[in-house]
């Protein structure tokens, strides 16, 4: 009888971003490692996708599909998923996003991103939590589950109290568009120097902090001398707020919110950048981190969560809570070249050792390991 491993794909439809593209490049590299190495148990893959996915954008790297009609984050998702699945007959489901359905006779690898749905519980709507809640169910019920980071693995057993025996990290990596020796400038960069910051603008990635630390930097400046910050991300919770900063500070013309980019326009943006600046409160992994280092670009990011543990030494690391801290990393990065030069060359170092195809590998030893569990 053949071993069947079922990926669930549906978010691949729903989320271009984040999830969505953590899927594609991780499942992408499997299939590379796959031709290679070959499947656990020599089993046949089949990634299930959401009947309104008509890209289908793994075809091409596994052909064998499925058509799921639950919506992703569906309420009624832990068993009318399950009961689509029972069909598919899988010795092993792999559930991407935090939360499984119920297992009916299969063994399932649980992937957690983070647990800021816990941590930071303001940053998430209601009907978001509502379903993260399903996480210490589903950690309960994995017979393996993959962390994306030592940080988010020590989140998992503190607020849960499983095993620590059933749980691996497994490092993300950049989008290889971010490694391409581009030429073309950013369409958003002006002549101007310019601090970049790219995330959701929501309290936890800590927009207000950075444009306080952007008010002392510019202050005093002469106006040709005076950087900007270009802040890339669509609005979360506080947005509106945040937006509003500027003025109030007097600095208007000194930040420029626009909007959710392309890879292309953001690995723009990183090349021609003074730094990325990334100083959030919590995150699971921060791949802007590696996207800036793939792209030459010097970070400044937290000392805590799973950014120093991303960064390494090829970063400068600040106190994500003090206007000042973060102020003077991004002085330093401004006004002395040499300290820039070390960041970029530390970085470019750093983030080679960060592959998708190194992570899949690493899943496929999972995957493996909870069939032989």
């Amino acid at each position: 009888m053949t071993t069947r491993l079922v990926l669930d794909g549906r978010l691949l439809h729903y989320n271009q971003t984040g999830i969505g593209r953590y899927l594609r490049h991780l499942y992408t590299a499997m299939a590379r490692v796959a031709a290679q190495d070959g499947l656990p148990a020599r089993a046949e893959l089949i990634v299930a996708y959401h009947r309104k996915d008509q890209e289908r954008s793994l075809a091409r790297a596994w052909p064998r599909a499925a058509t799921t009609h639950t919506p992703a984050h569906h309420p009624l998702e832990r068993w009318a998923l399950a009961a689509e699945l029972i069909h598919l007959g899988p010795a092993l489901l792999h559930a991407p996003d935090h939360v499984c359905p119920q297992p009916l006779g299969w063994r399932t690898v649980l992937t957690v991103h983070d647990l800021a749905f816990w941590r930071m519980p303001h940053s998430h709507s209601v009907a978001s939590r509502a379903y993260y809640s399903g996480l210490r169910r589903s950690a309960e019920q994995a017979t393996r589950i993959i962390c994306v980071s030592d940080a988010t693995r020590a989140d998992l057993l503190g607020y849960t109290g499983i095993s620590a025996d059933k749980v691996r990290v497994v490092h993300e990596a950049a989008d290889p568009v971010f490694a391409r020796a581009e030429a073309a400038p950013s369409r958003h960069a002006s002549e101007r120097q310019y601090f970049v910051m790219v995330g959701t603008i929501e309290p936890r990635k800590n927009v207000d902090t950075a444009v306080r630390a952007m008010a002392g930097l510019v202050a005093g400046r002469a106006a040709d001398d005076r950087p900007e910050l270009i802040v890339v991300g669509s609005d979360g919770v506080g947005a509106a707020a945040t937006k509003s900063l500027p003025d109030q500070l007097g600095i208007p013309g000194d930040v420029r919110f626009v909007g959710p980019q392309s890879a292309q326009e953001v690995a723009a943006l990183y090349r021609g950048a003074q730094a990325l600046l990334y100083p959030s409160l919590l995150e699971g992994f921060g791949l802007p981190i590696l996207e800036a280092m793939a792209c030459g670009a010097p970070v400044i990011t937290s000392d805590r969560s799973s950014m120093a543990e991303v960064a390494g030494d090829a970063a400068a690391l600040v106190d994500p809570e003090d206007v000042g801290s973060v102020e003077g990393a991004m002085r330093r990065v401004l006004d002395d070249g040499a300290f820039r030069d070390t960041l970029v060359q530390r970085g470019a170092r750093r983030t080679a050792q960060f592959t998708w195809e190194r992570a899949a590998r690493e899943t496929l030893a999972v995957f493996a390991e909870a069939l032989e569990s």
